[in-house]
């Protein structure tokens, strides 16, 4: 977990793994500052910057032509065991990578000028790990923007319309040649990957069955809420 409180010129990060120091440094914060966001960035590991070659170099099994006779003079199960370690190896890379992205990440997200969001004034971040073997942390944000003329009902608008729910909205048809344009997306094989990346990350799935709400003693007892 890490803690970051302060002002876009300071760059150095303060940390603490004390939740309920974090907890009160929060509640001491919002009395002063006031928050205007919430958010939530994961690791994608086949997407995001800084991580995706790790993710392809694993995915490639090109680093399997630095054992020589490995695929013709051993059985199966010893292949399947030599990748079962390099899988262990490179958790450890990229649990490594991940951290120094989050910290680049983060400083981005303070010192921007490229953004759709206004400056951001205050920010507290906060790494959280699942119960899930060997996942990532995601990074939990509360952030504090200069709202500029726009007084607090024009400013929640605004900040309203930037959120996309839809794949429609997310991907617009009729933003695909601005975006291509601008160069924020390459071309229309780009921005068809997108859509797809979109239409993955926002569909709903009850694999994590945090959003199940049970019904009765069986595990088969419980509805999606």
């Amino acid at each position: 977990m890490g803690l970051r409180l302060g002002e876009r010129d300071e760059s150095q990060l303060k940390e603490s793994v004390d939740s309920a120091k974090v907890m009160m440094a929060l509640a001491a914060a919002s009395k002063r500052y006031q928050f205007d966001g919430v958010v939530t960035y994961t690791c994608a590991q086949n997407k995001h910057p800084g991580i995706r070659h790790l993710y392809d170099w694993k995915e490639s099994k090109d680093w399997m032509d630095g054992l020589p006779g490995v695929v013709t003079k051993i059985r199966d199960d010893e292949v399947r065991e030599i990748e079962t370690s390099f899988e262990i190896a490179y958790s450890n890379i990229l649990s490594r990578c991940w951290l120094e992205v989050q910290t680049i990440w983060m400083e981005f997200i303070m010192r921007t000028t490229t953004s759709m969001l206004p400056k951001a004034q205050y920010a507290l971040f906060r790494k959280e790990y699942q119960e899930d073997s060997g996942n990532l942390s995601h990074l939990h944000a509360l952030l504090s923007f200069d709202r500029g003329v726009y007084s607090n009902e024009e400013f929640m608008m605004f900040l309203s319309e930037l959120q996309k729910n839809s794949v429609v909205d997310l991907m617009d048809p009729q933003l695909r040649d601005e975006f291509i344009k601008s160069g924020l997306v390459r071309d229309y094989t780009d921005w068809d990957d997108m859509e797809q990346t979109a239409y993955t990350v926002l569909s709903h799935t009850c694999a994590s069955k945090r959003c199940l709400v049970k019904t009765g003693p069986r595990d088969e007892d419980c509805y999606c809420c």
